[in-house]
Protein backbone atom coordinates (compact mmCIF):
# COMPACT_ATOMS: atom_id res chain seq x y z
CA UNK A 1 0.00 0.00 0.00
CA UNK A 2 2.86 2.37 0.82
CA UNK A 3 4.36 1.95 -2.65
CA UNK A 4 0.99 2.62 -4.29
CA UNK A 5 0.49 5.82 -2.28
CA UNK A 6 4.06 6.92 -2.98
CA UNK A 7 3.59 6.37 -6.71
CA UNK A 8 0.30 8.29 -6.71
CA UNK A 9 1.96 11.15 -4.80
CA UNK A 10 4.83 11.21 -7.30
CA UNK A 11 2.48 11.16 -10.28
CA UNK A 12 0.60 14.09 -8.78
CA UNK A 13 3.82 16.02 -8.21
CA UNK A 14 4.96 15.33 -11.76
CA UNK A 15 1.64 16.26 -13.38
CA UNK A 16 1.42 19.56 -11.49
CA UNK A 17 5.08 20.47 -12.14
CA UNK A 18 5.49 21.00 -8.41
CA UNK A 19 9.18 20.87 -7.51
CA UNK A 20 10.38 19.08 -4.40
CA UNK A 21 13.96 19.93 -3.36
CA UNK A 22 16.47 17.08 -3.80
CA UNK A 23 13.95 14.91 -5.62
CA UNK A 24 14.33 13.84 -9.24
CA UNK A 25 11.42 11.89 -10.79
CA UNK A 26 12.16 10.03 -14.01
CA UNK A 27 9.60 9.38 -16.73
CA UNK A 28 9.73 7.36 -19.92
CA UNK A 29 8.82 8.87 -23.31
CA UNK A 30 5.09 8.44 -22.58
CA UNK A 31 5.28 10.15 -19.18
CA UNK A 32 4.96 6.94 -17.17
CA UNK A 33 6.64 6.90 -13.77
CA UNK A 34 9.65 4.55 -13.88
CA UNK A 35 11.82 5.22 -10.84
CA UNK A 36 13.04 8.07 -8.73
CA UNK A 37 16.14 9.26 -6.99
CA UNK A 38 15.95 10.71 -3.51
CA UNK A 39 19.05 12.64 -2.54
CA UNK A 40 20.60 12.48 0.88
CA UNK A 41 21.59 16.05 1.62
CA UNK A 42 22.11 18.84 -0.84
CA UNK A 43 25.63 17.95 -1.92
CA UNK A 44 26.11 14.21 -1.41
CA UNK A 45 24.20 12.97 -4.49
CA UNK A 46 23.95 9.50 -2.88
CA UNK A 47 21.06 7.41 -4.15
CA UNK A 48 18.83 6.15 -1.36
CA UNK A 49 16.58 4.05 -3.61
CA UNK A 50 17.58 2.29 -6.83
CA UNK A 51 15.92 -0.02 -9.32
CA UNK A 52 17.25 -2.89 -11.36
CA UNK A 53 15.44 -4.68 -14.17
CA UNK A 54 16.31 -8.37 -14.50
CA UNK A 55 15.13 -10.35 -17.55
CA UNK A 56 13.29 -13.57 -16.77
CA UNK A 57 14.83 -15.22 -19.83
CA UNK A 58 13.57 -18.49 -21.30
CA UNK A 59 10.66 -20.08 -19.46
CA UNK A 60 8.10 -22.55 -20.79
CA UNK A 61 5.38 -21.61 -18.34
CA UNK A 62 3.04 -24.27 -19.71
CA UNK A 63 5.22 -27.22 -18.69
CA UNK A 64 7.33 -25.74 -15.86
CA UNK A 65 5.71 -23.99 -12.93
CA UNK A 66 8.86 -22.47 -11.35
CA UNK A 67 11.87 -20.56 -12.63
CA UNK A 68 14.97 -19.38 -10.74
CA UNK A 69 16.75 -16.27 -12.03
CA UNK A 70 20.16 -15.21 -10.69
CA UNK A 71 20.39 -11.46 -10.06
CA UNK A 72 24.09 -11.25 -9.30
CA UNK A 73 26.24 -11.00 -6.23
CA UNK A 74 26.50 -7.19 -6.27
CA UNK A 75 22.95 -6.81 -4.91
CA UNK A 76 22.30 -7.66 -1.27
CA UNK A 77 18.87 -9.31 -1.25
CA UNK A 78 18.23 -7.95 2.24
CA UNK A 79 18.06 -4.43 0.79
CA UNK A 80 15.17 -5.32 -1.57
CA UNK A 81 12.02 -3.44 -0.65
CA UNK A 82 9.79 -4.21 -3.65
CA UNK A 83 9.65 -6.46 -6.72
CA UNK A 84 7.21 -6.55 -9.62
CA UNK A 85 6.84 -8.80 -12.66
CA UNK A 86 5.84 -8.25 -16.28
CA UNK A 87 5.20 -11.44 -18.30
CA UNK A 88 5.13 -11.57 -22.12
CA UNK A 89 2.95 -14.03 -24.02
CA UNK A 90 4.47 -16.07 -26.88
CA UNK A 91 3.44 -13.68 -29.64
CA UNK A 92 4.70 -10.76 -27.51
CA UNK A 93 1.58 -8.73 -28.21
CA UNK A 94 0.36 -8.84 -24.62
CA UNK A 95 2.00 -8.12 -21.26
CA UNK A 96 0.64 -9.30 -17.94
CA UNK A 97 1.65 -6.90 -15.17
CA UNK A 98 1.72 -7.67 -11.46
CA UNK A 99 1.15 -10.91 -9.64
CA UNK A 100 -1.88 -12.14 -11.58
CA UNK A 101 -1.29 -15.87 -12.09
CA UNK A 102 1.86 -15.88 -9.95
CA UNK A 103 1.77 -18.00 -6.76
CA UNK A 104 5.06 -16.76 -5.34
CA UNK A 105 7.78 -14.24 -6.04
CA UNK A 106 10.70 -14.11 -3.64
CA UNK A 107 14.43 -13.44 -3.47
CA UNK A 108 17.15 -15.22 -1.54
CA UNK A 109 20.91 -14.72 -1.37
CA UNK A 110 21.45 -14.64 -5.13
CA UNK A 111 18.29 -15.67 -6.94
CA UNK A 112 14.75 -14.61 -7.66
CA UNK A 113 12.22 -17.44 -7.57
CA UNK A 114 8.92 -17.21 -9.46
CA UNK A 115 6.18 -19.85 -9.37
CA UNK A 116 3.09 -19.64 -11.55
CA UNK A 117 -0.33 -20.87 -10.50
CA UNK A 118 -1.18 -24.42 -11.56
CA UNK A 119 -4.19 -24.18 -13.87
CA UNK A 120 -3.84 -20.37 -13.97
CA UNK A 121 -3.57 -17.98 -16.88
CA UNK A 122 0.08 -18.90 -17.63
CA UNK A 123 -0.54 -22.67 -17.58
CA UNK A 124 -1.32 -22.89 -21.31
CA UNK A 125 0.35 -23.13 -24.72
CA UNK A 126 0.29 -19.34 -25.17
CA UNK A 127 3.17 -19.10 -22.68
CA UNK A 128 5.38 -21.98 -23.87
CA UNK A 129 7.88 -20.49 -26.36
CA UNK A 130 11.46 -20.74 -25.03
CA UNK A 131 13.02 -18.66 -27.81
CA UNK A 132 11.87 -15.34 -26.24
CA UNK A 133 12.51 -13.44 -23.04
CA UNK A 134 9.45 -14.31 -20.97
CA UNK A 135 9.43 -10.90 -19.29
CA UNK A 136 11.17 -8.75 -16.70
CA UNK A 137 11.39 -8.35 -12.95
CA UNK A 138 11.79 -4.84 -11.53
CA UNK A 139 13.62 -4.77 -8.20
CA UNK A 140 13.56 -1.71 -5.94
CA UNK A 141 16.28 -1.73 -3.31
CA UNK A 142 17.79 0.65 -0.79
CA UNK A 143 21.45 1.59 -0.62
Amino acid sequence: MFHFLLEMLLRGLILTNFKVPYFQPTLDKDGIFLWFRAFYGRWSGEDLLKTRVVPIGEWDMDSTDTVIIPFGSNLNFQTIIHMSVIVNNDSQDQKVVGLTGIDSLFADSGNINISRSIGGIFDNAGFSDISINRGDISIWFST
